[in-house]
């Protein structure tokens, strides 16, 4: 582990005796305070000893699982979310707020969708599309592309309204989020919502309106 934030609330330490009688400024004040405090933290686990009674590290393995959301007749594509671009970071808390890296990626959300897919359902290239999953609905501008498997899409993560979408399961041990994959459909903006089974696409059927998530398509 590295520095551990936030820095400890406490005032600057004087250099010395010198500088007790002098008026500091407000930015020597906050460096000063600054290197005290980081002077003053550990680094986390240097000393050898973890937060288990005996003070060991522990190391847990367990065999890789499916994921829990299976695709479905009304639900029959996989999910995958990751990396847009060099120029995005997760949810871009902080990328969002720099004027050259936004030059240099999409604005709006896009979905990464195999041609195949994307001739049966009368999408093309750049259409605004909607994607809908158990919890939640987003648009997005549709990007045909071999790079994604038929019967898979890819989403960039760093959309906020991505993980509308994604399944809250979280790993038993650390807590984290498993945000990757879930089960969704994909229509033209503006058609109606259709069930269809991928081995057979003449099969299809009009979905209930009453359980289809609210989507805002904007």
């Amino acid at each position: 582990g590295g520095i551990q934030w936030p820095l400890p609330d406490q005032p600057a330490r004087p250099n010395s005796a010198a500088d007790e009688t002098r008026i500091q400024q407000p930015q020597e004040i906050h460096e000063q305070h600054t290197t005290v405090a980081v002077e003053q933290e550990r680094r986390l686990f240097s000393d050898g000893r973890f937060f288990h009674r005996d003070e060991r590290a522990r190391f847990l393995f367990e065999m890789p699982t499916a994921i829990r959301e299976k695709t479905t007749v009304a639900y029959p594509f996989l999910l995958l979310t990751g990396r847009g671009s060099a120029s995005q970071w997760h949810t871009q808390t902080r990328t969002s707020k720099s004027a050259v890296l936004r030059k240099l990626y999409p604005q709006h959300p896009f979905v990464e969708l195999n041609p195949a897919d994307a001739r049966r359902l009368g999408i093309s290239q750049n259409d605004r599309v909607i994607v809908e999953s158990q919890r939640g609905a987003m648009s997005a501008t549709a990007f045909l592309t071999l790079n994604v498997r038929p019967m898979q899409v890819f989403v960039p993560m760093h959309y906020p309204d991505t993980n509308r979408l994604t399944d809250a399961v979280f790993d038993p041990y650390s807590r984290q989020p498993a945000y990757k994959a879930c089960a969704v459909r994909v229509r033209r903006r503006g058609d109606m919502m259709t069930v269809t089974h991928p081995a057979d696409p003449q099969n299809s059927k009009t979905a209930d309106e009453n359980s289809a998530p609210d989507c805002t398509e904007s």
